[in-house]
């Protein structure tokens, strides 16, 4: 390891600047060190990921640790091209139906049985808390399913819901920026707020 830095030392009587150098340079190296953290070599994980959306730096990422990632998503997918550049950037692509409303937990788990993945994600809010529950089945470490349905729990029993067919979508205000104002002279800072 090297390293190299510019520091301002004092002389220590009995010590020399270059000694106590090396010393520091020893210490980084034994604290930062992988062989010292790790024992072993770290085995490869399998990542599902259900509807990866085009954020390319996150799937570097999960490249970059090892990770070997399973995309289900829609054909079509902007990483679904063996030739793509992105390719190499994931295990396999298996086409997947992600509409939330057709049986979608079931889907999952048939899914995620035939891949033997070590974990399932996502990153779409209208899926988070079906995967989190077939991510309970099997035992992934998640948090529980119902922690993610907000809309459920965060509103009073009395809050206008929607009358909409998707169990995640909810009624709430809506703050209309042109009528957000301060009237001259004062502090005092004020918005009309309506229902949908």
């Amino acid at each position: 390891m090297s390293f190299t830095a510019t520091l301002q030392a004092r002389n220590v009587p009995g010590v020399s600047v270059r000694e106590a150098l090396n010393q520091v340079r020893m210490a980084i190296g034994n604290r930062l060190s992988f062989r010292r953290l790790l024992l072993e070599p770290v085995q490869p994980r399998r990542l599902a990921m259900v509807e990866v959306r085009p954020d390319h730096k996150s799937i570097e990422t999960i490249y970059d640790l090892g990770i070997q990632l399973i995309v289900l998503d829609q054909p079509g997918h902007w990483l679904e091209p063996d030739d793509g550049p992105y390719a190499h950037l994931r295990e396999a692509l298996v086409p997947f139906d992600t509409n939330i409303y057709a049986h979608f937990g079931d889907r999952l788990t048939r899914t995620l049985e035939a891949l033997r993945a070590d974990g399932v994600i996502t990153r779409n809010d209208r899926m988070v808390t079906a995967v989190a529950g077939v991510a309970q089945a099997f035992g992934f470490s998640t948090s529980p399913a119902a922690a993610f349905e907000k809309p459920r729990i965060s509103m009073p029993r009395d809050y206008p819901r929607s009358s909409a067919a998707s169990p995640y979508a909810f009624r709430g205000p809506q703050i209309s920026k042109r009528s957000c104002a301060r009237p001259m002279g004062t502090s005092q800072f004020g918005c009309s707020i309506r229902w949908w």
